[in-house]
């Protein structure tokens, strides 16, 4: 459905919005993972053919229980399932642990799954988040959330760390936080590219960070029901910030689908700042239901905007 129709510019990105929905069945092995995201792909590089395909935090996270899906098949809960693979293997004490063993070898899988993606289609992927293990300063082993980006010849281009955690990040996964100074814009097609992961993007700081870029995206894993209040959450966070980055395109990528216990909700946006007002363009028809936005940045003048 065409929204608007303008003249665009030459200079100009193509971005296709993963809204990704997930299931227990979707990291039930590595073929039906591997199947959901080739899915989307395939939707997205349909024409217009996009720059950038963007999938939401959390994409990648539980590929980690890849080791332990056959028997946390019908598990009730998150607890429920620790408690299953903790029986299994006396070695596994808490979630903290499984990520952590497993951080290799996921990460391994993001580059295999959506590195071969966008080699394969010539599209740089933006590949959501999964669990990092990296070294910390004191010589500890910390867990962050991570952020993959992924450039047309399917080489890693990007990575970055989530800063501001939320307290199931803290409390439950255990997860360490990255830093803003440690974040860097990247570019595709000429675009400049700013990132941040769903909490991140509701701090001010960031603006300095990513001042006078051509767009700011921000990918969420959006953990309550979006409620009327949470719509007036998310306009706090990347509404708020293009005007004072000096920013024009913003799009946000929402995670909907559930895990165990675990549920996500929220509507996935493409936004645009003129003269300090923001305005949305387009954005998702539902909070819970899997959807390809796509949209069209122009580097100096905007562009136009439409729903597939």
């Amino acid at each position: 459905m065409l929204l608007l129709c303008a003249a665009l510019p030459a200079d100009c990105l193509r971005v296709a919005v993963v809204q990704l929905r997930i299931d227990e069945s979707t990291y039930s092995s590595l073929e039906s993972f591997r199947h959901t995201v080739s899915a989307a792909v395939e939707s997205a590089v349909r024409a217009p053919r996009p720059d950038l395909i963007v999938f939401p935090e959390y994409t990648s996270v539980f590929l980690a229980v890849l080791p332990y899906a056959q028997g946390l098949r019908g598990a009730a809960s998150v607890a429920d399932g620790l408690a299953r693979v903790a029986a299994a293997d006396s070695q596994i004490g808490s979630l903290r642990q499984v990520f952590l063993e497993q951080a290799p070898m996921v990460q391994g899988l993001v580059c295999e799954v959506f590195g071969g993606l966008a080699r394969h289609h010539g599209v740089a992927i933006i590949a959501g988040t999964a669990f990092a293990r990296v070294a910390g300063s004191d010589g500890t082993e910390e867990l962050r959330n991570r952020a993959f980006v992924f450039g047309p010849d399917g080489v890693l281009v990007s990575m970055q760390d989530k800063v501001y955690l939320s307290e199931f990040e803290t409390d439950v996964i255990g997860l360490s936080p990255g830093s803003v100074d440690e974040a860097a814009p990247f570019a595709v097609a000429g675009t400049r590219v700013g990132l941040t992961l769903c909490r991140d993007t509701f701090f001010a700081e960031w603006e300095r960070r990513f001042r006078g870029l051509d767009l700011w995206i921000d990918i969420k894993a959006n953990g309550v029901p979006f409620t009327a209040e949470e719509r007036e959450d998310f306009a706090a966070a990347l509404p708020a910030r293009l005007p004072g980055a000096g920013v024009r395109n913003g799009i946000t990528a929402c995670l909907v689908g559930r895990f165990l216990d675990l549920a996500w909700e929220g509507e996935s946006s493409v936004i645009e700042c003129i003269d300090g007002r923001v305005r949305v363009r387009v954005s998702a028809l539902s909070a819970r239901e899997p959807e390809i936005l796509r949209a069209e940045i122009g580097v100096t003048e905007g562009g136009i905007s439409w729903r597939k």
